[in-house]
């Protein structure tokens, strides 16, 4: 039955294809993993080869030589396997990488024995040739060494198969499919091994080791081919993932959540379930999602060390005009923004008083006045000059003259509603802009900063001096013109209020004076 003319055709035909899965991993010799794949198959086709040869030999001596040189495959093929598995996995810890080379030197010692006539008693008591049922066959009587030579081997594979099955409970869901296929394609000949025994006795047919050994290619090709593993390796795109600082999420065609790296993890939940709550319960990112279009969005997140900023793009997947699904990149900018807020702030700012300078107070001021919802409603610009600046300075020193200036502006805060525009717009100058704001209130405001600055005192070296302002006041509807004009009619009616004294408020254009 064992020579049978379909089990030689089987035999023949597993030995082709074993020979072609070896023609198609050569032109991806280069990608990680290959090599070891490859040395894999050679042992396999050797060692098939040659018990198909020792079954179709009819002498003792041709089935002995046969049965020899099929050990070659045999004893080094669990050390390829092993080398595969850990190359695989990347396992580069220093015992796998012992481990790894003193498997092929075991491997070669076993064989080494197995063909040297003075030691060849090591390994085996006996080899007869005897009559079998389904015709002459050869009968090992294997020493204790060679039992445990033979158990080592089936150890090798077994802890390769454990260290894949880790390998494969710690992947990332989307990795998972192709590990599952390297391993079923490992652990069909090892199963098929121990197998083939009974199967034989019930149906009487003798499977021939090629076959299991194909069928465990097929499997490991069609994960090479359906997910290209041998290109990039499972473990180094987890490891990659997971080792940058940007969060990366993917989702699905219908925006549920399948996977996420550890930087996603960390910021908005402990695992995948977590990650997809947190988008569906934020419209912004939910929506970007399911638009099924790029976008770019900031979202910021409270946290306990205070709220988080982050910048999110969603790139969206397809592949023939069909939406796969897409791809969040989050990256915290938290300290970026609070570093671009700083140099904004410092743009903006008057280092002195922490009010707007006047290039910013211009901006503010023209951008609230270009509102086309703000045409026709009143508004008011205040310019105001601090009196004899100039002799404060030079009796008291600069050191005084800038507590005037800070305490001047405390006064101009308190007097001022908060969404009015503040600015310092030269040594001694500022402006207010009011909006919603008729004349009457306007002259109450300008009332309010004399007053104020009537109530507080400065002290130069022992004297004590009060500080007192001129206002130049325009109230009017805001008009196309914008900014310019109010800042021309409000610095006329200060030079009117500077000429005709101190501590007074002039309104433009009546030159209504209120002191």
């Amino acid at each position: 039955m064992a020579l049978s003319y379909a089990y030689i055709s089987i035999s023949v035909l597993a030995l082709a294809f074993l020979g072609f899965a070896f023609s198609v991993t050569i032109p991806r010799w280069q990608n990680r993993g290959s090599k070891q794949l490859a040395l894999m198959m050679v042992l396999m086709f050797i060692a098939s080869f040659c018990i198909l040869l020792e079954l179709i030999a009819k002498t003792y001596s041709g089935k002995l030589f046969w049965r020899n040189l099929s050990q070659i495959g045999l004893f080094i093929l669990p050390a390829s396997s092993f080398n595969f598995i850990m190359t695989y996995t990347e396992e580069d810890r220093r015992l796998f990488t012992y481990w790894r080379k003193i498997n092929f030197i075991y491997a070669l010692v076993c064989i080494i024995l197995i063909f040297t006539n003075d030691l060849h008693h090591i390994m085996r008591i006996s080899v007869e040739l005897v009559q079998k049922a389904d015709g002459p066959g050869l009968a090992v009587r294997q020493t204790l060494v060679g039992k445990i030579a033979v158990a080592l081997n089936t150890l090798m594979n077994v802890i390769a198969l454990v260290r894949l099955w880790v390998f494969m409970r710690n992947a990332s869901r989307g990795s998972r499919s192709q590990i599952i296929l390297v391993f079923i394609g490992f652990l069909i000949p090892i199963v098929s091994t121990y197998l083939s025994s009974a199967f034989q006795r019930v149906s009487g047919f003798n499977v021939p080791a090629s076959v299991s050994f194909l069928i465990g290619i097929c499997f490991i090709l069609f994960g090479m081919y359906r997910y290209d593993f041998l290109a990039t390796s499972p473990i180094a795109r987890d490891w990659a993932l997971d080792e940058m600082d940007i969060g990366i999420i993917f989702t699905d065609s219908k925006g549920a959540v399948v996977e996420c790296n550890a930087a996603a993890r960390k910021e908005f939940g402990d695992d995948v379930k977590s990650v997809h709550n947190f988008i569906t319960s934020t419209i912004q990112w939910q929506n970007a999602i399911s638009t099924c279009q790029d976008h770019e969005l900031d979202l910021s997140v409270p946290a306990a060390s205070g709220d988080k900023t982050f910048r999110i793009r969603v790139h969206h997947l397809t592949r023939k005009h069909n939406t796969l699904g897409a791809v969040s990149l989050v990256q915290d900018i938290t300290q970026e923004k609070a570093f671009r807020e700083n140099l904004m702030h410092r743009a903006e700012k008057d280092g002195m008083t922490q009010i707007l300078n006047r290039n910013a107070f211009e901006e503010k001021a023209q951008e609230l006045l270009n509102v086309p919802e703000r045409l026709g409603r009143s508004c008011s610009l205040f310019m105001l000059d601090i009196d004899d600046f100039k002799h404060i300075n030079d009796t008291f020193g600069h050191m005084v003259g800038d507590e005037v200036l800070k305490g001047i502006v405390g006064i101009l805060r308190t007097s001022c509603r908060e969404q009015d525009v503040l600015g310092r717009v030269g040594g001694d100058e500022f402006a207010i802009l009011v909006l919603d704001c008729d004349a009457f209130h306007s002259i109450n405001i300008a009332q309010r900063i004399h007053k104020g600055l009537a109530t507080i005192e400065f002290k130069g070296g022992d004297q004590l001096f009060h500080v007192s302002v001129s206002i130049g006041l325009v109230n009017q509807a805001v008009q196309v013109e914008g900014f310019k004009e109010l800042y021309d009619k409000a610095d006329q009616a200060l030079l009117q209020a500077k000429a005709t004294g101190k501590s007074r408020t002039v309104l433009f254009p009546s030159g209504l004076q209120h002191v």
